[in-house]
């Protein structure tokens, strides 16, 4: 009789260890270049005397990437449904980021920067890389999800870690132009073969089954809903999760906690430069905020996989508020206090909210929703940022836009605190009563 292969021993080899870390590598490298490295170059940018730009017109150019990003998201969430959808995109999603982040140290005029960086480079800035990881981890593991979410999370901390001193480094030596320059080169020759090799969009693309189970006898052509704690895993399509009232309020809540997240952290290494002595107490803050949003990540992974993930994301959403609280009375002490709690707070931020919408939604249709949820992120994702920086070049001051951002933290906390799972779409999808 052939034996057959301990379980052990499958799932040390399973396919989708290489999808969790191609989604830390890609979250690593859209929030790297995108968000901390671009955090840097906003006043190097704005300080060169040949262009005469301001802080708002330079932001600006992040608020274009959003809006195009965000938009684009609901035709990429569909992509990511498909066979090959995954794939086809990462890689489109590297040439595109590659390209538009060298271009820009071409930049002469506004225009080019917001063609460059806005437009061009757009996918793979913002948006787009997040939910290409949440949705293919997602879609190869359920039982773990909490934990592997985090780990292809901890990408985002990673990356700021990495780029906020690398990007400092090579702008006091090359300067912010060619800054850009290494920058993009970087993105052509990791993004685009990582992605072109190793991604596959789920499992069963691959004769495979999540987590690393073994396959059924029979073979559906569907993906088939893997019981998770005694209960199928429920499978909504965007249109059925539309009807429920928990669907909406996820959407806004996640919209408040991504104003408060992305608004601060694109200006918050401006802001700390101009309130504290010197730039280094201003980079030192700023990589204990990263260092503690990475180590951040270890308790929300055990909390995510043996609590309901919706306290602790209420827990999160706390944090960040109170992080909050702290930045506007910013002192040197102060700044890395705020740099303790927010840190812990974001570190959760992404896989948390990333495992609401897989335990509530599903994973069938999982890309469509996220994209549609994303789409909706234009509003928050590009004003904040836009808003803190227009609040500073009209009052000299970020302080008003950081308290409402905390108020929109502790709103979003109190709306989950209100929000219930909803019931399976077979028996009643209009309303969630069951916790």
């Amino acid at each position: 009789m052939t034996a057959v292969a301990p379980p052990t021993r499958k799932k040390a080899h399973f396919y989708g260890w290489r999808i969790v870390g191609l989604g830390f590598l890609n979250n690593f490298m859209a929030v790297g270049v995108g968000t901390y490295a671009f955090a840097v170059l906003i006043k190097p940018m704005t300080e060169d005397p040949s262009l005469g730009w301001t802080r708002t017109q330079v932001v600006w150019a992040f608020t274009i990437t959003i809006i195009v990003s965000t938009l684009t998201a609901p035709l990429v969430g569909y992509w990511l449904d498909t066979r090959h959808g995954a794939r086809l995109f990462a890689v489109f999603m590297g040439l595109t980021g590659a390209l538009g982040i060298a271009l820009a140290s071409t930049a002469q005029e506004l225009w080019h920067l917001y063609l460059f960086i806005g437009i061009i480079a757009a996918i793979l800035l913002h948006d787009p890389p997040f939910m290409l990881s949440a949705t293919t981890v997602s879609k190869w593991f359920i039982r773990r999800r909490g934990m592997v979410l985090t780990i292809s999370s901890m990408g985002i901390s990673v990356g700021g870690l990495v780029f906020l001193p690398f990007t400092r480094v090579l702008v006091n030596s090359v300067g912010w132009r060619d800054t850009w320059l290494i920058l993009g080169i970087l993105v052509a020759i990791i993004v685009i073969p990582a992605n072109a090799l190793i991604m596959r969009s789920k499992p069963e693309d691959m004769g495979l089954r999540p987590d690393g189970d073994e396959a059924p006898p029979t073979w559906p052509s569907e993906p088939v809903s893997t019981p998770t704690a005694g209960e199928a895993e429920p499978n909504w399509t965007l249109r059925t999760a539309m009807k429920t009232g928990p669907f909406w309020i996820l959407l806004v809540a996640n919209n408040l906690s991504l104003a408060g997240i992305i608004g601060t952290v694109v200006n918050q290494v401006a802001y700390l430069d101009d309130e504290l002595p010197n730039s280094s107490l201003a980079d030192g803050a700023v990589l204990a905020l990263v260092i503690f949003s990475l180590l951040g990540k270890l308790p929300w992974t055990v909390l995510a996989d043996r609590t309901n993930p919706r306290f602790t994301t209420i827990a999160m959403q706390l944090l960040c508020g109170t992080g909050m609280i702290l930045l506007v009375n910013v002192s040197t002490p102060m700044a890395f206090a705020y740099a303790v709690v927010f840190g812990l707070g974001i570190g959760g931020f992404d896989p948390l909210i990333s495992l609401l919408w897989a335990n509530y939604f599903g994973r069938s249709f999982l890309g469509a929703i996220r994209g549609f949820i994303t789409a909706t992120n234009v509003v928050s994702f590009a004003g904040a940022p836009l808003f803190a920086s227009f609040m500073f070049d009209t009052t000299g001051d970020y302080r008003n836009a950081f308290l409402i951002f905390a108020g929109a933290f502790f709103m979003g906390a109190a709306l989950l605190f209100m929000v219930r799972k909803p019931t399976a779409p077979e028996a009643a999808p209009e309303l969630a009563v069951s916790s």
